[in-house]
C-alpha cells in the first residue's frame, strides 16, 4: 500500500502536476490522520470494555462482602441485644432486690450479660485491595463510593468504646471473683456434683451477697449504657449496609 502511494506521488512529480501532487499530499495526511484517530477510538473503545469488565467484577466482590457483613451485624445485633437484656434485667433485679431467682437465670445474667461483649467484624478485603490498585476510581456510581466511605470511615473510628469497655469487663470480673458460686458453670452442672439440702437457700444467700456488692453494679451500669450506644450504632450500620448493597445491585442490573 505505501509503494502504491508512492509511485502516485512519483508520476505525479514526474508529470510535473504540482497542483494534484499537493492536492493529493494533503488527501493522504487526510486519510493518516483518520486513520490514527479511529485506532484511538478502537483503543478507547478496547479500554472501556476492560474496565467495564473490572468494574463489574468489582462489583460481585463488593455484593460477596457486603453480604456477609450484613449476615455478621445481623449475628451481632442479636448477641448485642441479649448482652444489654439480660444486664438491664439483673440491674432491675439489683434495684428492687430480687433474691427469689434460679441459679440457671443469675448464672445466664452474669455470663452471657454482665460478662460479655459483642462488635461487628466487617468483612473489607474487596474495598482495601481496590484502595490500594487504584481500581476504585473504576466504580462509576459517585453514590456507591460516597455510601462505601462513609461506611468504612465509621468502621474505622467507631469503636472508640473498645478500651473503656474491656477495662469495664476486666473490672466486672475481678468483682465476680468472690461470687463465684454464682458465676462457675461447672460447680453447678456436673453431674457428679451433689447439691446440699439446703441448695435453694444457698442460692438466695448468695444473690444477697451479690447485691451488696454496689461497685459490681456502678461497673454493669456503665456497661449497659456503653453496650445499648454501640447497639444503636450497629443496627445504623446495619441500614447503611443495606443501602449500600441496594446501590451494588442497580450498577450490576447496568452491567446486564
Amino acid at each position: 500500500m505505501i509503494k502504491f502511494f508512492r509511485h502516485i506521488r512519483k508520476s505525479l512529480l514526474m508529470e510535473n502536476k504540482t497542483s494534484k501532487y499537493f492536492k493529493y499530499a494533503i488527501g493522504e495526511i487526510i486519510l493518516v490522520i483518520i486513520g490514527i484517530l479511529m485506532a484511538l477510538q478502537i483503543n478507547n473503545w478496547n479500554i472501556e470494555s476492560n474496565n467495564k469488565t473490572i468494574e463489574k467484577q468489582l462489583l460481585i466482590s463488593l455484593q460477596k462482602d457486603f453480604t456477609e457483613t450484613k449476615d455478621n451485624l445481623q449475628n451481632t445485633i442479636k448477641l448485642q441485644s441479649n448482652v444489654v437484656k439480660l444486664s438491664k434485667t439483673l440491674m432491675q433485679h439489683y434495684i428492687t432486690k430480687n433474691i427469689e431467682l434460679s441459679k440457671d437465670s443469675i448464672y445466664k445474667m452474669l455470663t452471657t450479660g454482665a460478662q460479655s461483649f459483642w462488635r461487628i467484624e466487617p468483612t473489607i478485603g474487596t474495598y482495601q485491595s481496590m484502595l490500594g490498585s487504584g481500581d476504585s476510581k473504576l466504580i462509576q456510581s459517585q453514590k456507591l463510593v460516597q455510601q462505601m466511605t462513609r461506611f468504612y470511615g465509621e468502621i474505622s473510628y467507631g469503636f472508640e468504646d473498645h478500651d473503656v469497655c474491656m477495662d469495664i469487663i476486666m473490672g466486672i470480673l475481678n468483682d465476680l471473683a468472690e461470687h463465684i458460686t454464682l458465676a462457675n458453670e461447672p460447680y453447678f452442672y456436673l453431674d457428679t456434683y451433689k447439691r446440699p439440702d439446703n441448695y435453694a437457700e444457698i442460692i438466695k444467700k448468695e444473690i444477697k451477697k451479690l447485691y451488696d456488692n454496689h461497685a459490681l453494679f456502678v461497673k454493669l451500669d456503665s456497661k449497659v449504657d456503653y453496650e445499648s450506644n454501640r447497639l444503636d450504632w450497629q443496627m445504623d450500620l446495619k441500614m447503611k449496609v443495606e443501602d449500600i448493597l441496594t446501590e451494588i445491585e442497580k450498577e450490576l442490573e447496568n452491567h446486564d
